[in-house]
């Protein structure tokens, strides 16, 4: 691309006026014929995808690499990189051994089983936040306590860590420049902790998916390395932010219906899972996919990207895509096969924890319409604003009363 395009490059992340609706900008560039390039915090340029189709095939097609991105030498494009031993970052047949090794974790029997804990923690932690006095934070004081405790729970880990947990997650999956080292700063702080705590549970073990991944470890060296167990266990927690984050975008945008609010505190445990699938579509958890690099020449709607390129999958945009769903800015939670949107990605890198989100949102937004039937914003919607530092987008707070 010549030097007068390149300038005309957007930038990301894409302006909005909106906290919580993706920016117009998505919706011009999936109208375009071409594949726009944008430029990056980083300094870097990569390719936006926007249409449905071409965003899927990114996701399904090992042309577009996260183990040729992570080999990059640039640190500020990352998010766990560095250690090369991340699920997010690694290809198969490597991304799929470490997957095995948790995807027992994660069926849908044992997700299921855990129903009643979550529904018991949160109603632990609605106990304590109507106890105090409104206005609150819905992410510090809700929705971040039951998706950090049930992973905390999970894994083993100590919850009165998670101001810690929280910190580091927010430096990891920032957008710095180059001379920006807090990324950097924040992993290794983030795996001294996660290789302590592991030589505790090495001495008092736990019943606890952590303890038995290193059981798995110790007793197989090579079926999961040192760092490889870190490394994923540090990926579970900023995963279990991103559940916390989707509910404090999801919240305000259930809120602008009150029919729909009051739904999801009536309906049936059926019906509530179609209202949290509709949701994920319509606001989705995360703007966009982690970076891909295009390990050859690919052709995309008639574009041809080139090898060695970077490729971002915009999935709020996939998710409002007209010749995928139809008048998809509308809310319909009666949409036919509706677990079809990309919300939790897709292909190898589909989101090993999309089962537990959903039980956790299902459980966690359905118990709070009913015992808080008065729920409204505290501040007008134009104030919420977004962290555009990270590729999460997510809101920094949302103030809420009843």
């Amino acid at each position: 691309m010549d030097t007068e395009q390149h300038r005309a490059c957007p930038r990301y992340p894409l302006r909005t006026d909106n906290a919580i609706e993706p920016s117009p900008l998505w919706a011009a560039f999936r109208e375009r014929p071409d594949i726009p390039l944008i430029d990056l915090p980083t300094g870097e340029s990569a390719y936006l995808l926007t249409r449905y189709d071409d965003v899927r095939e990114a996701l399904v097609n090992p042309v577009f690499s996260r183990a040729a991105l992570a080999r990059m030498q640039n640190a500020s494009l990352v998010s766990l990189e560095g250690s090369g031993a991340n699920l997010v970052d690694l290809d198969p047949p490597e991304h799929s051994r470490l997957r095995q090794v948790m995807s027992r974790s994660f069926t849908a029997r044992r997700v299921e089983s855990m129903r009643p804990r979550v529904q018991q923690l949160t109603h632990d932690i609605l106990d304590a936040v109507l106890a105090g006095t409104p206005p609150v934070d819905f992410i510090t004081a809700f929705a971040e306590p039951v998706a950090l405790t049930v992973m905390c729970e999970l894994l083993g880990i100590p919850y009165g860590d998670r101001a810690r947990f929280r910190q580091w997650t927010l430096h990891i999956l920032s957008m710095g420049d180059e001379a920006d080292t807090g990324a950097i700063r924040a992993r290794e702080e983030f795996f001294v902790y996660l290789r302590e705590l592991a030589d505790v549970k090495r001495v008092t073990p736990g019943d606890d998916l952590f303890t038995a991944m290193i059981t798995a470890h110790d007793a197989d060296v090579g079926k999961l390395t040192e760092a490889e167990l870190v490394t994923m266990v540090a990926t579970m927690v900023v995963a279990g932010l991103a559940t916390a984050n989707f509910m404090g975008r999801g919240i305000p945008w259930v809120l602008r219906s009150p029919s729909l609010y009051e739904q999801l505190g009536t309906a049936d445990e059926k019906q509530v899972r179609a209202l949290v699938e509709e949701l994920l579509r319509i606001v989705t958890p995360t703007e966009t996919a982690v970076l891909r690099m295009t390990t050859q020449d690919v052709e995309l709607s008639g574009n041809v990207i080139p090898a060695g390129s970077l490729v971002i999958p915009g999935l709020v945009s996939a998710n409002r895509d007209a010749t995928e769903f139809a008048d998809p800015d509308d809310f319909d939670a009666g949409r036919e096969d509706n677990q079809r949107h990309l919300a939790f990605g897709g292909g190898p890198h589909f989101c090993l924890g999309a089962a537990l989100a959903r039980l956790e949102l299902s459980v966690a937004l359905s118990t709070l319409a009913r015992r808080v039937p008065t729920l409204r914003l505290a501040v007008p919607e134009t104030r919420l604003q977004r962290r555009t530092e990270t590729f999460t987008q997510s809101l920094i707070e949302v103030p809420v009363a009843w």
